[in-house]
């Protein structure tokens, strides 16, 4: 189907429909089809051109009353007595297009402190940036730390076969020698009580660890 014109007076928009999105708009809310007498883009509508937003920096200008306001919504209610609908469909003002200044509604960021050493921001974030970036090298230096393997702790272990024959056929002064030896390597107290017929409370007595209260 080819394109064509729209249907409605002074409507120079091309569409394959009988009406552009806009007119067929006004006729669903029963406002009918503007007539010759009905402004057209570019020309002078009140105080403003219909069919475009005037908007600066000083605000919106207003096609009903010529002044500027942040916002036209509540003021279109309270001076004119109009809702936003009736506005736009009064000076053809498209649905896509804000009646507010672009900066309204921003939100305003206070001033705070940095979390970690108090300097004042007026920028988005809990951290300065010196403070940010040492936080990321004490991450870094943790996720190190816990990547690397822990070590190993040496465990208690029992008599081999030939260090209880050992321990069996010592002579006298050679037991306190290799009592010590044994502990040293971790033989515990208790085995080598067993073996020699005595009490743990003699070992502690007689044969103290060397290495007793020594931290590990």
């Amino acid at each position: 189907m080819g394109m064509s014109r729209c249907g409605a007076f002074g409507c120079t928009t091309e569409t394959a429909d009988p009406l552009c999105v806009f007119h067929a708009r006004r006729v669903r809310r029963g406002l009918g089809l503007p007539t010759v007498d009905d402004l057209r883009v570019g020309d002078p509508s009140g105080h403003g051109v219909w069919g475009r937003v005037d908007r600066t920096a000083e605000g919106v200008l207003c096609h009903e009353c010529g002044q500027r306001f942040a916002s036209l919504g509540i003021h279109l209610a309270r001076a004119h007595e109009l809702t936003v609908r009736v506005y736009r469909d009064r000076h053809g003002i498209a649905d896509e297009e804000s009646l507010a200044v672009v900066s309204v509604g921003r939100p305003r960021r206070r001033s705070h402190p940095c979390g970690r050493c108090g300097t004042i921001l007026t920028v988005p974030g809990k951290l300065c940036d010196e403070c940010r970036v040492t936080r990321l090298v004490e991450l870094e230096n943790r996720q190190a730390a816990l990547a690397e393997p822990r070590p190993v702790k040496a465990r208690w272990r029992r008599l081999t076969g030939e260090e209880r024959d050992d321990l069996l056929r010592a002579a006298p002064e050679e037991v306190g020698s290799l009592i010590a030896s044994l502990q040293r390597s971790r033989v515990t107290s208790a085995e080598i009580a067993a073996v020699l017929g005595r009490s743990q409370k003699w070992m502690a007595r007689t044969h103290p660890r060397p290495d007793w209260g020594t931290p590990r």
